[in-house]
């Protein structure tokens, strides 16, 4: 019903473009079954609605099969927006999930530098040994947790500043290839629990846009632009 994305957006769609058969509760209370081709009105208002159309009680995903939980990663550093943009274009189709960070508070030279991450389901031949011998396996990884509410203000431009400049110089010295784990590669948040917790009891507020390729150039400049002069400091963008 949100339609979600991915990290294989760009290449493969959202979660609607993967969903067949789904039966629906309306809020007359009869059951009905939609898809692409059949009762299509209501499949495609219910692919992205939200809710707003009635419960799905069940739904058909067509999936991957994968043979591990690790991905092959690859980790390409760009020192400002015109380099990260010529990657991302370089790559669009040759992976299937990318996603780049961006250090929203780097300026002048440096404005819009980040960090491309590329991946793709490793294979069970690519593992090492002690992998090798339970390839689905999901270990828990590392975890974390924030305790307590953050006083407000922790999270400015200079904490976040120097986070920024830590992760992108981390990044730079792990550029290449290596195998991660399933898990922190497709979300990395979730290693730290209750993490909105740093935000303190003001919160966050976050912004998505969308726009056309023809003026992505123009329009991120202007947006990390007025980010960094207003001092709108994010560690995920």
């Amino acid at each position: 019903a949100c339609d979600v994305h991915g990290k294989n957006h760009h290449r493969d769609g959202s979660v609607g473009r993967h969903a067949g058969n789904l039966r629906m509760l309306l809020a007359s209370g009869d059951e009905v079954e939609c898809s692409a081709s059949e009762n299509s009105d209501l499949f495609h208002a219910t692919v992205g609605g939200m809710g707003l159309t009635g419960l799905i009680l069940e739904a058909e995903l067509r999936l991957v099969p994968v043979e591990t939980t690790m991905i092959r990663q690859q980790v390409l550093p760009a020192a400002n927006l015109d380099s990260l943009m010529a990657l991302l274009e370089e790559h669009d189709t040759r992976v299937p999930y990318s996603v780049a960070w961006l250090d929203t508070v780097a300026r002048g030279a440096s404005l819009g530098r980040g960090v491309l991450l590329l991946g793709e389901h490793a294979r069970a031949g690519d593992l090492p040994s002690r992998l090798a011998r339970d390839p689905l396996r999901r270990g828990p990884g590392l975890r974390a947790r924030v305790p307590v509410e953050a006083p407000g203000g922790l999270l400015n431009t200079w904490s976040i500043g120097a986070f920024n400049t830590a992760y992108y110089n981390l990044q730079k010295r792990k550029a290449g290839q290596s195998l991660v784990a399933l898990d922190p590669y497709f979300y990395p948040l979730d290693i730290v629990d209750d993490w909105n917790r740093m935000y303190g009891k003001a919160g966050f507020v976050q912004y998505q846009l969308v726009v056309p390729a023809s003026t992505a150039r123009a329009t991120l400049v202007r947006v990390l632009e007025a980010c960094a002069e207003r001092g709108l400091a994010s560690f995920l963008s």
